[in-house]
């Protein structure tokens, strides 16, 4: 999406798109490894087969071109970890199957991504994933000048110059408190009280992040620096659940039509975590995508125009960091270098990230 028309581009294809969806009153039936639900998709009934092998390769998203100088975070090298997401599969363009390195630390990969058209049905549609190996990251969850708000924090509305070196990646939260019932707790205060039964992403005392249903895979028992909660879990057990929280508001666009460019961030099930950004959709065929792609429990994460957003870093070891967004649709690469409005996760080297630089650090 071109920046300087994105929000008119936007607004128009999803009233285009709500028109012909809602005309047409249409489902489309697809079948998953769990079963064949029917969801409401964008276009005319058809049908979307399971996934089924890989056949080829396919080259990296679309995004904001960085500086020109190159650094250990972006430069392709050698892999130390043995570790690599598996081919995509069962997609109505084979080539879209491979995932690209992207993000080294430490000799290892530790961010791969994939762009691809997952619905044959609605060829526009486009989903970019981001694939996350913790195992040489330390995370924490900044807080917006608006929301949370409030303070002082020690992380504030953007990574301050201390952190900035060891800075790796950084991407979006969720909705506003006033869409949500579910709470927000950091830096040992409960800004908005925690409910069982809500997805939620929690940053551990080790600084690894988790992803879970509170009260049933975790509950604030003092080994957290921060939990953020959002939505209901859209995928549980491997499944869409949204017929399980009926009710829940899961977002509209600036118009109040449900399609919508939405994020996603999920438990892969080879135990990385995964962050989607899929439009323009329904909360349906989002859940759908998650399941598809072997998600074992999917929080939704923020939506609408420039809101979801992820960056890596280049100018790894110096303060001069510049943003590289994961999809083109996205704005703003700097936002989480300089101030955000809203909550957000970062990810850093702990290895060069100075002690107590950010809130919870060795």
């Amino acid at each position: 999406m071109r920046r300087s028309t994105a929000y008119v581009l936007m607004a128009l294809a999803a009233l285009v798109i709500a028109v012909t969806a809602f005309a047409g009153g249409k489902s489309t039936t697809k079948t998953t490894a769990g079963g064949t639900t029917t969801v409401a998709h964008e276009v005319s009934t058809t049908t979307e087969s399971s996934r089924g092998a890989a056949t080829s390769t396919a080259t990296g998203p679309s995004t904001t071109a960085g500086p020109s100088t190159t650094d250990t975070t972006t430069t392709t090298i050698a892999d130390t970890s043995g570790y690599a997401p598996a081919p995509l599969t069962g997609l109505p363009r084979a080539s879209e199957s491979g995932w690209t390195p992207q993000v080294h630390v430490g000799g290892a990969t530790v961010v791969w991504s994939a762009t691809f058209h997952p619905l044959a049905s609605a060829p526009d549609v486009k989903v970019v994933a981001a694939v996350i190996d913790q195992n040489r990251l330390t995370g924490a969850l900044y807080n917006g000048f608006q929301l949370p708000g409030g303070g002082p924090w020690k992380n504030g509305d953007h990574v301050d110059t201390a952190a900035r070196p060891a800075l790796v990646l950084a991407f979006n939260g969720g909705f506003l408190f006033k869409h949500i019932t579910g709470g927000y707790y950091t830096e040992g205060r409960t800004v908005k009280p925690l409910q069982n039964g809500q997805a939620t992403l929690g940053v551990r005392k080790d600084g690894r992040l988790v992803l879970g249903i509170y009260g049933k895979d975790m509950t604030n028992d003092g080994n957290w620096l921060s939990i953020r909660q959002n939505l209901p879990p859209i995928v549980e057990n491997g499944q869409r659940s949204l017929a399980k929280y009926p009710g829940t508001y899961w977002g509209n666009n600036f118009h109040s039509v449900d399609l919508d460019y939405r994020s996603a961030v999920c438990n892969r099930a080879d135990g990385k975590l995964m962050y989607v950004v899929m439009g323009m959709v329904r909360i349906g065929t989002l859940a759908d995508e998650m399941a598809a792609l072997g998600c074992s429990t999917a929080m939704e994460l923020d939506i609408n125009g420039h809101w979801p957003q992820f960056a890596w870093y280049t100018g790894f070891g110096t303060t001069n960091r510049q943003g590289v967004l994961l999809d083109s649709r996205m704005w703003k690469p700097f936002r989480y270098v300089t101030t955000s409005e809203k909550d957000f996760i970062a990810l850093f080297d702990p290895a060069t990230l100075p002690k107590g630089a950010v809130y919870g650090s060795p």
